[in-house]
């Protein structure tokens, strides 16, 4: 199937949504969330870059997570984790870091200064605080528990979200499942060829209708990419087509 063709089912599928969220908040790339809506982000295949948010005060804890490059070598960098409280309504955001980070000297000009820049989207900053967020005593550490600490010692109230409750863990649980087939297919996708990236591309776009689609014989990643597209929701293939796009 050509892009273009693509690109016009994409165009139409879309056209009859709208924003459900009043806040929404991107990461650059390099960004990682480890604190959204109180609850502690776990560990997941393909890293989450955009979150939703009501309208109101809202908190995200950030950290810079990225490969640089020391004296010819590649090694992690993750920063200081970062709390981000703002104060946000019917508005979309970006966050990113001041300059590229690619290298070890970068990092550790980041370590001394970090802060992230957030714009709006008309790529006018928005005035947000931010802090590093204070350690607790402990073997390893427990962002949520230092989170609260954190808010306690700042007197920071929170009007939209409850730290902790029933409702934030279940409407979590549920962001995670309702994203797990695009998790999946991103990942065998990354596995695939290149002739495996466009057969599974075109099956994809071809097929996204059918309600009982059977997963393509071939290589292991397009088997299991097409296993995945097919067990998502008629939202997530959505999704998936929209991030098929882009590669």
């Amino acid at each position: 199937m050509k892009v273009i063709n693509k690109m016009f089912v994409i165009g139409t599928m879309l056209t009859s949504f709208a924003p459900m969220a009043a806040v929404d908040l991107t990461l650059d790339r390099n960004i990682a969330a480890l604190v959204v809506h109180g609850e502690e982000v776990g560990f997941s295949i393909s890293k989450a870059d955009k979150f939703d948010f009501e309208n109101g005060r809202n908190q995200i804890v950030l950290r810079v997570e990225q490969l640089v490059s020391n004296l010819g070598e590649k090694e992690k960098f993750n920063s200081y984790p970062i709390v981000i409280t703002f104060d946000a309504e019917d508005v979309s955001l970006n966050v990113a870091t001041k300059s590229p980070i690619s290298r070890k000297e970068h990092a550790n000009a980041f370590q001394k200064n970090p802060q992230f820049v957030i714009t709006d989207e008309t790529g006018k900053e928005v005035q947000v605080k931010q802090d590093v967020l204070p350690v607790l005593s402990g073997i390893s550490r427990d962002y949520v528990k230092e989170l609260n600490r954190y808010n306690s010692m700042n007197s920071i109230n929170l009007a939209t979200v409850t730290t902790g409750s029933e409702k934030t863990k279940t409407e979590s649980k549920r962001s995670s499942e309702a994203n797990q087939s695009l998790k999946m297919v991103e990942y065998w996708y990354s596995k695939a060829s290149a002739n495996d990236k466009s057969q599974f591309s075109d099956w994809a776009f071809d097929n996204r209708n059918e309600q009982d689609l059977i997963s393509i014989e071939g290589s292991k990643p397009v088997e299991m990419a097409s296993y995945w597209f097919a067990q998502g929701s008629v939202e997530e293939r959505k999704k998936i087509l929209s991030w098929l796009l882009e590669q």
